[in-house]
């Protein structure tokens, strides 16, 4: 009999760490966009001014640009200003700044892959759906597309609320339903074996 109540209190002990044992949280998964992401980076040294923003329209470049939420100046077939930057949209003036445009793809966990520079103007540009667009203000001939290498993270669901604390922790009822158990077992396997020693 002993043997068999051990191997029981075996099985119960593991079950019962199964039931304590720790929950993974889930990774962060990317917010969703139905549309293309628009990355808009306004200081091409400063990776921290750039922004993700989804946008559903997405006809053109330039479609895509205002349905995130930035306004945008053309000039002819360029585009001269996002959100008034840069102050003097003139490229022989102004230090050689203009917006360089960009286009890359999105992989399933969020992360932004390489950038390729747009032979095309935002005017004609036609954005795929899960893709991204990227404006980056640079005045560099050698420049690689914005510093953004991941849309953003989705919210956190809101977590359930508190039980009230008169109702106890469900961990704690386990291991008390537990301990209760095992005690019963213990208690069968003794008088078990006082039955028959006496």
């Amino acid at each position: 009999m002993r043997p068999r109540l051990t191997r029981l209190l075996v099985t119960i002990a593991a079950a019962t760490l199964v039931l304590l044992g720790t929950v993974t949280p889930a990774s962060a998964a990317p917010a969703p966009c139905d549309g293309v992401w628009v990355v808009v980076q306004p200081d091409q040294k400063d990776a921290a001014t750039a922004t993700a923003t989804c946008a559903t329209e997405h006809s053109t470049g330039l479609a895509a640009l205002k349905s995130a939420g930035f306004s945008a100046e053309v000039s002819g077939t360029m585009l001269a200003r996002i959100d008034g930057l840069p102050k003097d949209a003139d490229f022989n003036a102004n230090g050689g700044y203009y917006w360089s445009y960009w286009s890359a793809p999105v992989a399933a966990d969020g992360s932004i892959g390489t950038w390729e520079y747009y032979q095309v103007g935002p005017d004609v540009s036609k954005p795929e759906a899960g893709k991204a667009e990227g404006w980056l203000l640079t005045n560099e001939q050698n420049a690689t597309g914005p510093a953004v290498k991941a849309v953003p993270e989705a919210a956190a669901p809101t977590p359930p609320a508190a039980p009230p604390s008169d109702q106890g922790s469900p961990i704690g009822a386990i291991v008390a339903g537990t301990v209760v158990v095992l005690a019963l077992i213990g208690l069968g396997g003794w008088w078990i074996v006082r039955r028959r020693r006496g």
